[in-house]
């Protein structure tokens, strides 16, 4: 018998309310590590919205980008209008621009983003979500 997803009903309908929003917002998933943090993520997502997922590799820049490229292309997130990122500011401009084009935008594993050679990324990209934040509250995602 496979396993299914189970347990994690309250957590997932707050995630599920939170993106019913329509609006910005910062979702920080956390816990201890085989419990379903990923699953939670993934179920919550399946809500017909535009979604950009992808797992953060433990890896430098290249290996993070080459990943969110790959995601980008397995989304089908159009090339014409998000460039493929080239640098860790580029990955921040990126999540705004998609944050704004109505797409909810996550970062499993995003803790590596903490370690030594991928840490600038964590200053760019609060300053993409300062801007994000500034827009009134209930304002509607463009694209939707």
């Amino acid at each position: 018998m496979p396993w299914g997803f189970y347990g994690r009903n309250d957590e997932l309908h707050r995630l599920q309310a939170i993106l019913a929003r329509n609006r910005w917002y910062f979702v920080k998933v956390t816990g201890r590590r085989r419990i379903g943090k990923t699953a939670l993520i993934q179920r919550a997502l399946q809500t017909g919205q535009r979604v950009f997922y992808v797992q953060v590799p433990d890896s430098g820049p290249v290996g993070v980008l080459s990943a969110v490229a790959d995601q980008m292309d397995t989304f089908e997130i159009p090339a014409t209008e998000f460039p493929r990122p080239r640098t860790l500011q580029e990955l921040a401009r990126l999540v705004g621009n998609l944050a704004r084009a109505g797409y909810a935008v996550a970062l499993d594993e995003f803790q590596y983003f903490n370690r030594e050679r991928l840490r600038d990324f964590c200053s760019l990209l609060q300053a993409e979500v300062d801007q994000l934040s500034t827009q009134p509250r209930g304002t509607p995602k463009t694209g939707q």
